[in-house]
């Protein structure tokens, strides 16, 4: 919440009432303009963090935008958690804060591509499994390392904070100054 406290005198009250005015519409041009931007960056983060290749663009693609205005208010939200659980499995939960829960387990029966049925470890990380849907089985692969944590909600966190901070302290110096 922004609390709005009124000093400046030797201005007519309507002239107060409009420098208040452009100062809002002003704010609220830059918020939205900010919140497209965090949109887009946290979708550059997630692509320049994909570990492997043939990613299906699941994770990006689910990442919803929506502004949020109404009278005297504004906002936006990135990236609905129902929308995100739906389209992505929920597996977007395992690549932001990491997982070890499959290590020393086998993966669900299935196929490597490109590669051999049996890759070594340098093809291993060139390709995917892709999986049949059947049950575990001992003679698949086991899963050895934990998934990375990629850390992008946090990353939006910080970059929305900084970009929100500045844009405050814009507006608090350009009031000063009016």
């Amino acid at each position: 919440m922004v609390r709005v406290e009124i000093r400046k005198y030797g201005k007519k009250p309507e002239e107060m009432i409009l420098d208040i005015e452009n100062m809002w519409f002003d704010f609220q041009a830059e918020a939205i303009e900010i919140g497209q931007s965090l949109h887009d960056y946290v979708k550059k983060y997630i692509n320049e963090h994909i570990k492997r290749p043939g990613s299906t663009g699941r994770l990006v693609n689910s990442i919803t935008y929506d502004e949020k205005i109404a009278m005297g208010e504004i906002g936006f939200a990135i990236g609905d958690i129902e929308v995100l659980d739906r389209e992505t499995e929920k597996s977007w939960r395992a690549i932001n804060w990491g997982s070890s829960h499959l290590v020393g387990k086998h993966m669900k029966r299935g196929y490597f591509r490109p590669g051999k049925a049996k890759p070594d470890r340098a093809e291993f990380r060139k390709g995917r499994w892709y999986s049949t849907g059947g049950k575990m089985s001992k003679y698949s692969p086991i899963v050895k390392l934990p998934i990375p944590p990629m850390y992008f909600v946090e990353a939006l966190i910080t970059k929305g904070m900084e970009r929100i901070r500045k844009l405050i302290s814009d507006i608090l110096t350009k009031a000063k100054q009016r």
